[in-house]
């Protein structure tokens, strides 16, 4: 088994710089792989989907707090 972190931390400022607000989101992928499969299937789980959900719930949580 194999386990990959995403850890996206978006930080919201005003114009002038100052910061309104701090956004931390994670998410774990678990793989399980088998050894008489690996030669079969030797390419890693697309991830692409996993960070663009963690977009997309950073950018509902800051328009829930009003920092857009």
């Amino acid at each position: 088994m194999a386990k990959n972190t995403f850890t996206q931390e978006t930080v919201f400022k005003d114009k002038d710089g100052k910061e309104l607000g701090r956004i931390r989101k994670s998410e774990s992928v678990r793989t399980w792989m088998q050894l008489l499969l690996i030669v079969a299937i030797p390419f890693q789980q697309d991830t692409r989907d996993v960070v663009q959900e963690l977009a997309r719930s950073t950018l509902d949580e800051a328009v829930q707090r009003q920092l857009l």
